[in-house]
C-alpha cells in the first residue's frame, strides 16, 4: 500500500503534464471555426453548404499544409518571439476563393499586402483548446483541432 500511493501520485503528474502540453503546441491540424472582423466586429461562420471544411497543418519541420474550401495550400512558418508566425505561402491551387475562405487566406497573406518594411506579421496564442490567430489584416482567426 505505501508503494502505490507514490505511483499513483506519479502517474497523475505525469498524465497532466502531457495534457497541458498537447493544448499549447502548435503543430498539428487545425480546422478553421469563425473569423472575427476586428474592424466591425462581424463573426464569420463556414458557410452551411461546404462540402469540406477549412485546415491548417503545422508540422514539426516547419512547413505547413491546408485547404480552403476550394484550394489547396502549403507552405513555410516560423514562430518568432514566442508568439509571431512568420509565414511564407508557398503555392495555392485554385483562385476563386468565396468569403469564408478569403478570410482565412488574407490572414496567412497579410505580409504581402502591407506596405511596411519589415511586416507586421501575425501573432498566434493557444487559449481554451482554440489557436487564436491575430492579424493586422482586419481578421483574427479562431481554429479548434
Amino acid at each position: 500500500m505505501k508503494l502505490l500511493v507514490p505511483v499513483l501520485f506519479m502517474f497523475l503528474l505525469i498524465s497532466s503534464c502531457k495534457k497541458q502540453e498537447a493544448d499549447t503546441v502548435l503543430t498539428g491540424t487545425w480546422r478553421l471555426i469563425k473569423t472575427v472582423n476586428e474592424v466591425n466586429g462581424t463573426v464569420s461562420l463556414p458557410p452551411a453548404n461546404a462540402n469540406r471544411y477549412i485546415t491548417i497543418t503545422f508540422k514539426n519541420d516547419g512547413s505547413f499544409t491546408g485547404n480552403t474550401i476550394v484550394n489547396e495550400i502549403a507552405g513555410t512558418y516560423k514562430v518568432e518571439n514566442g508568439k509571431d508566425l512568420d509565414m511564407m505561402l508557398g503555392f495555392t491551387t485554385k483562385i476563386a476563393e468565396d468569403d469564408w475562405g478569403r478570410n482565412f487566406s488574407t490572414v496567412l497573406m497579410s505580409c504581402y499586402y502591407q506596405s511596411l518594411y519589415p511586416c507586421i506579421k501575425p501573432s498566434y496564442e493557444i487559449k481554451n483548446g482554440h489557436l487564436i490567430i491575430h492579424s493586422v489584416a482586419n481578421y483574427d482567426l479562431i481554429l479548434a483541432r
